[in-house]
């Protein structure tokens, strides 16, 4: 029965094939479109989701109250390298705490120099975060102060394929080398990772770390903690106001002083959490590439309006198409076929057309998704779709698009009276009502995604176009890579540049002095031709 139906299905799309190419074009360009903007969307929920603790973990944020309480407050994520300790040991329910630290340094290793990225955190940072270690100490790779990890990719980038546990790089770290000894190689990090990393070093390293790690105002890192079970963020944040109001006490009264008002929890000056699922999301507070959620949803409502459009199109002329095969219809329901087998019969047709579509669709990607990407600056790639929340999405989207686009032309034809349908007396009580409705909505999204479409682009028009305030082909950037490199340079530009500049300077007063001689000479001489004369 079901190979009769496919057998039957493939005989009518060939036999109408300028409205079946109509219908698979016009759904595989939605299905472009939408599954692109779906996985877009689904990439970027999907940050920091790979973290087993991910619902236990929080970045700590500073709240500042003034004036006006909690209107106008300001927050800031980095903090003091007290911080974290003081949390861990003072404040209960706080399991794990690690400070946070992006930087650059440079490593070398038997005659070869690389610059990496350096990363200050502290031991518990391997407890809090699910970065599988692949080799080395799986413990405490940071337990000596001597010690350092690499991702896999300074490990190869260093070594190629010799084992790099155990051995003695150098490392420079703010401008002192230090020798340290590689005690774990860690996994590199996914691209949805809000946390990111080459080298991890110990937080003690810093150079500037004796002068400053009683400095609760020196802020320049993050501090992530790991609450115990069952311990919700309101009590760890109750747990937290003490600390602050004890080692901040200075800044409280001066704040308040300055007339700064205390919020509805009472805090001039707090340290509250921001839960790792939403660091992505938060443009003022977040980690990384941070990525705002109404961004996020204008690409899903677009590429839903995208999709609803195509299958509004696939509907009417599914509609159009139906009424032209009622002779057939009356045919099989003479046969003996119900309305089952009928509705069964047109659904299929419009189930293969929506398969086609998006094997189609998905094909095109996979040449379109490279300038798509840079376009929109994203990293997707069609692996996503591999994943079993995309393969189960995109199968119900088979299935209800072509539910929705062959469903109705399906159920109308086949409740339609046999004995009519071969004499040939059908009417429609209310012609094309439904047709038309569909027809006007779709033409009012289209035009609400044109007219949006231009708004935007205008916008960037206007930004791009927008004078700056300083003359742009007068402003020069010279990237260097080495730090050390790039500081000698930086200084032997400096100090060219204000030797020049010194040296104009002398040449302007040589000058002056000269004139000035020279003025006086002239007058002199004046004088003495009017005594003679």
């Amino acid at each position: 029965m079901f190979r009769n139906y496919i057998k039957t299905a493939w005989r009518n799309i060939r036999k109408y094939k300028l409205h079946t190419s109509i219908n698979v074009l016009g759904m595989s360009v939605a299905f472009l479109c939408s599954i692109f903007l779906f996985l877009v969307a689904y990439y970027e929920f999907s940050f920091d989701n790979f973290h087993q603790n991910r619902s236990s973990v929080f970045k700590v944020y500073n709240f500042y109250s003034d004036d006006q309480g909690e209107i106008g407050s300001r927050r800031s994520a980095t903090m003091g390298l007290p911080v974290a300790p003081a949390l861990k040991t003072e404040v209960p329910g706080v399991e794990l705490a690690t400070r946070y630290k992006n930087g650059n340094g440079a490593v070398a290793y038997n005659n070869k120099e690389i610059n990496l990225q350096l990363n200050y955190v502290d031991d518990d940072f391997f407890r809090i975060f699910s970065f599988p270690i692949i080799s080395g100490n799986t413990k405490a790779p940071l337990q000596d102060v001597g010690s350092i990890v690499m991702s896999e990719y300074a490990a190869k980038a260093i070594f190629g394929k010799e084992d790099p546990i155990g051995k003695i790089i150098k490392v420079n770290i703010d401008g002192v080398w230090q020798s340290l000894s590689i005690s774990a190689i860690l996994k590199d990090f996914p691209d949805n990772s809000s946390v990111t990393y080459d080298l991890l070093v110990r937080t003690e390293l810093r150079p500037d770390y004796t002068n400053i790690k009683d400095r609760w105002n020196t802020q320049d890192h993050d501090v992530y903690i790991k609450l115990a079970p069952g311990i919700p963020a309101t009590d760890a944040e109750k747990g937290i106001r003490p600390v602050v109001q004890k080692y901040r006490a200075t800044d409280i009264q001066e704040m308040k002083q300055r007339g700064a008002k205390p919020d509805e929890s009472g805090d001039i000056i707090a340290l509250r959490l921001l839960p790792l699922s939403q660091i992505h999301f938060d443009i003022e507070k977040g980690t990384g590439p941070v990525t705002a959620k109404s961004y996020l949803y204008t690409l899903l409502t677009v590429g839903l309006l995208i999709l609803i459009i195509a299958v509004f199109n696939f509907i009417n002329l599914n509609i159009a198409q139906a009424f032209t095969r009622i002779k057939e219809v009356g045919v099989r329901r003479s046969l003996g076929a119900g309305k089952r087998q009928i509705f069964l019969q047109v659904w299929g047709e419009s189930f293969l057309i929506c398969l086609a579509s998006v094997v189609i669709g998905i094909a095109a990607l996979s040449i379109c998704i490279k300038p798509l990407n840079q376009l929109l600056k994203q990293r997707i790639s069609l692996g996503y779709l591999l994943q079993p929340f995309p393969i189960i999405f995109t199968l119900l989207l088979i299935v209800l698009v072509s539910l929705l686009a062959g469903g109705y032309p399906a159920t109308t034809v086949s409740r339609l009276s046999t004995i009519s349908v071969l004499k040939g007396n059908i009417t429609v009580k209310r012609p094309g009502i439904f047709r038309n409705a569909l027809i006007v909505v779709q033409f009012i999204m289209a035009c609400l995604l044109m007219v949006s479409g231009l708004i935007v682009f205008r916008q960037f028009e206007y930004m791009r176009s927008k004078p700056l305030g300083f003359t742009q082909e007068s402003v020069i950037s010279v990237p260097i890579s080495h730090p050390e490199k790039g500081k000698r340079s930086y200084l032997t530009f400096v100090h060219s540049y204000l030797l020049k500049q010194l040296l104009k300077a002398l040449q302007a007063v040589i000058l002056i002095s000269v004139l000035e001689k020279m003025e006086a000479l002239h007058g002199a001489h004046q004088g003495s031709i009017t005594t003679g004369a």
